[in-house]
């Protein structure tokens, strides 16, 4: 899973910056003012509103049969990448998770895989949000630092059902929100039927 996030990374922060650059001398209209109908009248300006967190979009229960799991997503996240009994990528308007098998040389402990995401240096560890073993496996969410000095959220899960264990989650999220989405998304899954 760590080495698709390090391949999306560069795209992710290019998208991202594409709408940085220098601005124009003479301000814009707002998209919402430029598409208005002409016989509606002009609404005095409102004051700025600070960021307001996303509103959570409606999931659905999605089975993928690539894993033989299901997992609740936001309605619109499709399967954008799979290898069968490996691994799958779902990704939505501001979600992307990956899910995979746990590979044999992966972290068998909580602890291990706590000290490894302290010494990682694909996402540079800055602080902890929430590190807690659960009755099948672990939740590691932490607040890093990638290439280019991103900085954002990462989680990892580890699930046990049956005798597989699962990693679910991802690198580089911009906000607390996203991250929380992905933990719920991965702390649903369960075997597909």
């Amino acid at each position: 899973m760590k080495r698709l996030a390090t391949l999306f990374l560069p795209v992710y922060l290019v998208v991202g910056g594409a709408s940085c650059g220098k601005k124009e001398d003479a301000p814009s209209k707002p998209a919402a003012e430029a598409t208005k109908p002409a016989d509606e009248p002009a609404k005095p300006d409102e004051p700025a509103k600070p960021d307001e967190p996303a509103k959570p979009a409606a999931t659905v229960t999605k089975t993928f049969d690539e894993l033989k799991v299901s997992l609740d997503v936001p309605a619109d996240a499709e399967m954008t990448s799979a290898m069968a009994n490996d691994f799958l990528h779902v990704a939505g308007e501001n979600f992307v998770v990956g899910v995979s098998v746990a590979n044999p040389a992966a972290s068998k402990t909580f602890a291990e895989d706590k000290a490894e995401a302290e010494a990682s240096e694909a996402c540079t560890f800055t602080s902890w949000v929430k590190a807690e073993e659960t009755p099948d496996g672990w939740l590691l969410h932490y607040r890093c630092k990638g290439p280019e000095d991103f900085e954002g959220h990462k989680v990892d899960i580890r699930k046990k059902i049956g005798e597989t264990s699962y990693e679910c989650g991802w690198d580089f999220f911009k906000t607390a929100a996203e991250a929380e989405a992905v933990i719920k998304a991965c702390q649903s899954l369960k075997p597909a039927g």
